[in-house]
């Protein structure tokens, strides 16, 4: 894997980028290569850049919607698998549409991604760390737990607001979003379990 790495960011990244350059500065500077077969009066390069615009996206988007609907099949097992993987496309195809392929578009789901994430992994972190460091996630432990617990779920909730706030008004804490969401989530789900009755009760 290493090997692979350096020999194509090292040697093979530059040959493309290279090739790139030429390709753009004898089209005129226009970067999309797709819009240059477009721009050709011959009808055969528009059926071309039609047919490479839909593969680069089939090829890539049917793994997205596999390993989405595994996900969501994970998380909702006595859902139908070839409901999840319709509902899964319809969605997708559905903001693509409104626009988050684009590059303004897609920067803001990585925003929101930023802030909702992190806080749950906080919750995971401190549950572990705080709670079940002895005996960890044995099935035989976790056999009473409830498949929801409300804890984590306000402490994440918390966690995300406050990354929100951050993220859209003057308030700052340490000018990283993802670390003040790690550590508000951190805190209160610490405070919270500990109330709500302490080992007995985090899973």
């Amino acid at each position: 894997a290493g090997g692979g790495m350096l020999f194509g960011m090292l040697i093979g990244f530059p040959v493309i980028l290279t090739l790139a350059a030429i390709m753009i500065k004898g089209a005129g500077g226009e970067p999309d290569f797709s819009k240059i077969m477009l721009a050709e009066p011959s009808g055969l390069w528009g059926i071309l850049a039609v047919l490479t615009i839909v593969l680069a996206a089939w090829t890539t988007n049917d793994n997205n919607l596999y390993s989405g609907a595994l996900s969501l099949n994970a998380m909702f097992p006595k859902a139908k698998k070839w409901m999840i993987t319709l509902l899964s496309g319809i969605v997708g195809t559905g903001l693509a549409l409104a626009g988050i392929n684009t590059s303004g578009g897609f920067q803001a789901f990585l925003g929101i991604l930023g802030v909702v994430i992190p806080p749950a992994a906080a919750v995971m972190l401190v549950d572990f760390f705080a709670f079940r460091a002895d005996h960890g996630y044995d099935s035989s432990t976790l056999a009473d737990v409830p498949a929801v617990r409300t804890e984590p779920l306000i402490a994440w909730g918390i966690g995300t607001v406050v990354g929100f706030v951050i993220q859209y008004t003057p308030f700052q804490m340490t000018s990283v979003t993802a670390i003040d969401t790690i550590l508000v989530s951190a805190v209160a789900y610490f405070v919270i379990a500990k109330i709500r009755g302490g080992q007995a009760n985090p899973a």
